[in-house]
């Protein structure tokens, strides 16, 4: 018998992959035909990926509905069906405002705010956040949130990274900005925001972490993001 394909290898529809130690399970979704091998009574089941027409995971969306809604938040239940699975409600959240974050950067330093978050009750390093207004462009949406927040004007903006920080339960976007080439303003930080503005050494940021002192999770995405992927592109560039 042909041995099993290793963990996370590709076969084709159709082609029934030999099971070692297990018997086998068979799905079957249009053309696409596959099933699962084991690798022992240790390690269980592994998935093995399958090359077809359809999408084996892609859930079926029948409907939606408003659950709640106000300026700030809305929650809305669509009627969506998985693969295999019985059709019901799932709660999506969404937010009017687009999201928007900026890493402040200036040498080998950041510009971070230390604020306390009521919901979670705790305190830690955030980068300058906020939402876009209405027809606000969201370049220009950070650069307002970094001076706001800050007390200090961008005069460059550059986009970092778009992604989804909630994707199984919501549509937001956050879009995350770099600014640099700053100037003080001389006005006083709005004190609602931050309880202390500190330029952090981008060295710090790991420790940082470690000790649970950046729990906001885009400010560490974004921050984590500048420091390894996108470091490392703009270093092969």
């Amino acid at each position: 018998m042909t041995a099993a394909p290793a963990y996370g290898s590709w076969v084709t529809p159709s082609r029934w992959v030999p099971v070692a130690g297990t018997a086998p399970v068979r799905h079957q979704n249009g053309d696409a035909v596959f099933r699962r091998h084991g690798v022992g009574p240790v390690c269980g089941y592994h998935h093995i990926h399958s090359l077809g027409k359809s999408d084996m995971t892609q859930w079926t969306v029948h409907g939606t509905r408003p659950a709640f809604q106000s300026p700030w938040v809305e929650v809305w239940l669509d009627d969506v069906e998985p693969p295999g699975r019985e059709r019901f409600e799932h709660h999506v959240v969404k937010f009017p405002h687009p999201s928007v974050g900026t890493l402040v950067v200036e040498g080998d330093r950041t510009l971070l705010l230390w604020r306390h978050r009521h919901i979670t009750d705790t305190w830690g390093w955030e980068i300058p956040a906020g939402w876009a207004e209405p027809g606000e462009q969201l370049a220009a949406a950070a650069a307002r949130e970094v001076e706001e927040e800050t007390g200090h004007r961008p005069a460059t903006i550059r986009p970092l990274v778009t992604y989804h920080p909630l994707s199984g339960i919501s549509t937001m976007v956050y879009t995350a900005f770099i600014a640099t080439d700053l100037t003080s303003t001389g006005a006083a930080p709005d004190p609602a925001e931050s309880t202390k503005i500190e330029w952090v050494p981008l060295d710090d940021i790991p420790d940082l972490a470690r000790r649970g002192q950046i729990m906001d999770g885009p400010s560490l995405m974004v921050l984590a993001y500048y420091r390894g992927i996108h470091t490392v592109h703009s270093a092969t560039d």
